[in-house]
């Protein structure tokens, strides 16, 4: 697990059940260091299919206003 992975983990487990946007945002306002690490939807998406393949996270799928939302959650 590198460093990228451990810090979305982090997140995970201190916010469960967002997605994977929501991850992203929190990722800028909690880990951002001024704007010197540029956190993307598709940086936080690959350390959670990362997550997944290592048993770390699981993702359930929901549907919110008409579109399917994909949260993502610890596992124990």
């Amino acid at each position: 697990m590198n460093f990228t992975d451990h810090q979305v983990l982090t997140l995970v487990r201190a916010y469960p059940g967002l997605n994977i946007y929501q991850l992203t945002k929190k990722a800028n306002e909690e880990m951002g260091m001024a704007g010197r690490c540029n956190w993307t939807t598709g940086k936080v998406q690959k350390a959670v299919q990362r997550l997944i393949r290592a048993n770390k996270v699981e993702t359930r799928y929901v549907i919110r206003s008409r579109r399917t939302c994909q949260q993502v959650y610890a596992t124990l």
